[in-house]
């Protein structure tokens, strides 16, 4: 008996130990294949952005900058001859600023982007305005997208004729604006028949991939698809220019031009 009560316990002790061990595995080898495919997807992405500054790895990024290749032109004077008392005595305007060559308010736009409904316009909260202050237009130049509505309002005491060409009205002082879509194409001069000096632009946008320069003429456009385009260069008073580019998916592309000095 004392045999047997030995036996029947080593055969407890035997099967609890199997039972242990076929159940231990199972668990284990299901932990193993999620962790390293974690931590190297994590490492990849820590790599990706270390090294290629791209705002989506599935789009491109372009940055450059736009100089000028001669001497900078001082600003211009423009001569004020009617209701001084609102607009001042002189006006300037700096059409170009940076002493280093860097040219402000270049807009830079990429041409050919299939249209898509992803298309994300960073559209200001008040909309595209454009206000007439001590007889300038404020901002000097606006970017809008192609068919959008633009408000011009005055905000002198004085009355004003807003006119682009295709559009030419008065309007006085108070504060209902002038609203109208722009459906150009090309840039837009927009001045005043009252106050010759007055002078602005208005450039449609064919897609939310553009860029305005900053003053010392760096610029950068995010997640443009991958292709081969054309890019626009184009300055009021510098005139347009045109170049060719090819974008490549998780790459930043840089692309410079230089303006040639005409003043």
């Amino acid at each position: 008996m004392r045999l047997l009560a030995i036996s029947l316990i080593g055969i407890l002790i035997c099967g609890c130990g199997s039972s242990e061990t076929k159940t231990n595995p199972p668990a284990t080898d299901s932990a193993q294949p999620s962790e390293p495919v974690a931590a190297e997807d994590t490492k990849l992405k820590t790599s990706a952005a270390a090294s290629e500054p791209v705002s989506d790895v599935k789009f491109s990024d372009l940055v450059g900058r736009i100089t000028l290749n001669g001497q900078i032109p001082p600003p211009r004077k423009l001569t004020v001859n009617k209701d001084v008392e609102v607009c001042g005595a002189v006006d300037t305007v700096e059409d170009i600023v940076g002493s280093d060559g860097g040219v402000a308010n270049v807009v830079i736009e990429v041409i050919g982007v299939e249209e898509s409904g992803d298309w994300q316009w960073q559209e200001p909260q008040a909309g595209y305005v454009i206000r007439q202050k001590k007889c300038r237009f404020l901002p000097n130049m606006l970017v809008i997208p192609k068919g959008k509505q633009i408000s011009v309002y005055n905000d002198d005491p004085v009355g004003h004729n807003v006119n682009t060409g295709g559009w030419n009205q008065m309007q006085p002082p108070g504060p209902d604006p002038i609203v109208r879509p722009v459906e150009s194409k090309a840039p837009i001069k927009i001045g005043c028949n009252i106050h010759s000096w007055m002078e602005g632009w208005i450039y449609p946008a064919q897609s939310p991939f553009y860029a305005v320069t900053k003053a010392d003429g760096e610029y950068s456009i995010k997640a443009i698809p991958p292709g081969k385009y054309r890019v626009v260069i184009w300055h009021a008073f510098l005139g347009r220019q045109r170049e060719r580019i090819t974008l490549d998916a998780g790459k930043v592309s840089k692309l410079n031009h230089v303006f040639e000095a005409r003043f």
